[in-house]
């Protein structure tokens, strides 16, 4: 497809692929479908293609189960769909929304039997007893947002996604806040802030759309068709039957539910257990490197530019005009906001409600020196222990310059300092890890039969701010690489592979470095 046939043949093997040929995809868009690799020469400038070449029967009739229905696995089912195949998404928790046009599948006897035959259970002695499921542990922080540069959006568009307006802020760029000052940076214009929820609604609303029946399954004219099951966790997989068994994690157990598939894609986070399956099976190496830092997530007011300071005796500097004040503060709301002080830091992109809502990030208390040098989360235990880290590190977050921003008593420099719902709040969530960089000896198994894609196949450091960006375009490589080779799935995912496994793997040793040790440095977004 446009995206693979845009990078040389001639170094498709060489280690120099880490993130060329990203361009806009020419093909996946609404129901065109390209049938080679060769059928790229007939799109013009504007992406269109011509009618004569956009038959195929590549994926028309198979079978696709995703295990994992967040925004990399509802991806993928999307475009798998949009190509004809027949797809199941298996998400182990509740359905995203409470909206009837989004209810989770009741059984598998609901769906078309002409469409996607559910086979006979096996014999429970093939199998051993579900594992047992947890239910998902009360969160108290907030929803943060992630940083889509073009790559993501590329991704989205290309399967027909639109993000809602209202739940998304299209960027004009960063502010860095470092020693009384506020830099900006035009670095991120283009880019959106958007929660990983958002994402997957948006995804998963345009499939209900484009493939109705009551909101649970249905086929359009591509051919294709997407059914969503909730509640169901991946159970064990016989990759030689290339059967997928799933188990209930509701409260009402409803014993083992079976799927056949032609293609079984892992879009099952960093904990992945169809990759801990193909582990397990000899079938992938696996390595995963633990980022020791620590984040809570805050609730920032909206940030304004501070007034120019004058020093005593020099000439004052000639003020804004209301007007221009009025458009700086404005391109101020449309900005990722950091705030560096060595290992500690907040990065809080803006967020749909005017504010920002960001990560504060401490170092672990295993990391030695640089714990004991710096605030960990150890320390912050009551009220006045937040007031102070805010007041040692970061004393303009709640300026006094805005309106609302509460405040629970004065701090350095006569700024503000957070309210004390906002400390109980701080105080009341559990520290998570700054993430997990996942590299995988290969990311297709079996015969071009399994897939890996998001965090289960290449999660990595949020340093770059390259995660969601990466998941959601592999979505999009894999469906490429499919179009491809119409008809010889194998190659296609062997093709796939090829490309995308060096890519991904540069990335997550990127993230780790800090892009070359702009880490220790400052905040460095890639586009």
């Amino acid at each position: 497809s446009g995206l693979l046939a845009s990078i040389p043949a001639a170094t498709a093997d060489s280690s120099k692929l880490i993130y060329t040929g990203f361009q806009r995809s020419t093909l996946c868009r609404g129901n065109v479908v390209a049938s080679s690799v060769a059928d790229v020469a007939t799109a013009d400038a504007d992406g269109k293609v011509d009618a004569s070449t956009t038959e195929s029967d590549g994926g028309v009739g198979k079978k696709a189960v995703v295990v994992g229905g967040g925004p990399a696995g509802a991806l993928t089912a999307l475009y798998l769909a949009n190509l004809g195949w027949h797809v199941r998404v298996y998400e182990a928790y509740h359905a995203p929304s409470p909206s009837p046009s989004l209810s989770p599948v009741p059984s598998s006897a609901s769906l078309s039997p002409t469409s996607f035959p559910t086979p006979t259970l096996p014999s429970p002695t093939s199998l051993s007893p579900p594992a047992a499921m947890s239910p998902p542990r009360p969160v108290r922080d907030l929803k943060y947002s992630v940083v889509l540069s073009r790559r993501g959006l590329d991704a989205l568009e290309g399967a027909g996604v639109t993000l809602p307006e209202d739940g998304v802020v299209r960027l004009e760029g960063s502010v860095r806040h470092e020693n009384d000052k506020r830099s900006f940076s035009g670095q991120l214009k283009g880019a959106v802030a958007v929660d990983r929820g958002t994402i997957a609604d948006a995804i998963i609303s345009s499939a209900v759309a484009k493939y109705p029946q009551g909101g649970r399954h249905g086929m359009n004219q591509t051919g294709g068709s997407i059914a969503f099951l909730y509640q169901r966790a991946v159970h064990a997989v016989d990759f030689t039957a290339r059967i997928a068994h799933f188990s209930s994690t509701g409260t009402e157990s409803e014993g083992l539910e079976s799927a056949p598939y032609d293609l079984l894609v892992g879009a099952d986070g960093v904990n992945s257990a169809v990759r801990g399956q193909l582990r397990d099976d000899g079938a992938v190496t696996v390595e995963q490197n633990t980022n020791q830092m620590l984040f809570k997530t805050v609730r920032l007011p909206a940030q304004t530019p501070l007034p120019p300071v004058v020093p005593k005796g020099e000439k004052k500097v000639e003020s804004k005009s209301p007007e221009e004040m009025e458009k700086q503060a404005a391109t101020f709301r449309r900005c990722v906001h950091t705030w560096p002080k060595g290992i500690v830091s907040i990065i809080a992109p803006p967020d749909p409600l005017g504010t920002l809502t960001g990560v504060i990030i401490l170092p672990g208390k295993d990391m030695g020196k640089a714990a004991a040098k710096n605030w960990t989360w150890d320390r912050v235990k009551t009220k006045d222990d937040v007031l102070a880290m805010f007041s040692e590190c970061f004393p303009d977050a709640f300026g006094d310059d805005v309106v609302g921003s509460g405040g629970g008593g004065g701090g350095g420099g006569g700024f503000s300092l957070p309210s004390d719902e906002e400390c109980a709040r701080i105080l009341a969530q559990t520290p998570r890890k700054g993430g997990v960089t996942t590299t995988c000896s290969r990311i297709t198994a079996h015969g071009g039969s399994v897939a890996l894609v998001g965090d289960a196949a290449h999660s990595m450091w949020p340093t770059l701010g390259q995660g969601c960006n990466a998941a959601l375009e592999s979505a999009q490589y894999l469906s490429a690489a499919l179009e491809s080779s119409p008809g010889n799935q194998v190659s296609a995912l062997e093709y796939f592979e090829k490309v995308r496994l060096p890519q991904v793997q540069a990335a997550g040793r990127l993230s780790e470095a800090g892009f070359g040790g702009t880490a220790g440095k400052g905040f460095f977004f890639a586009q």
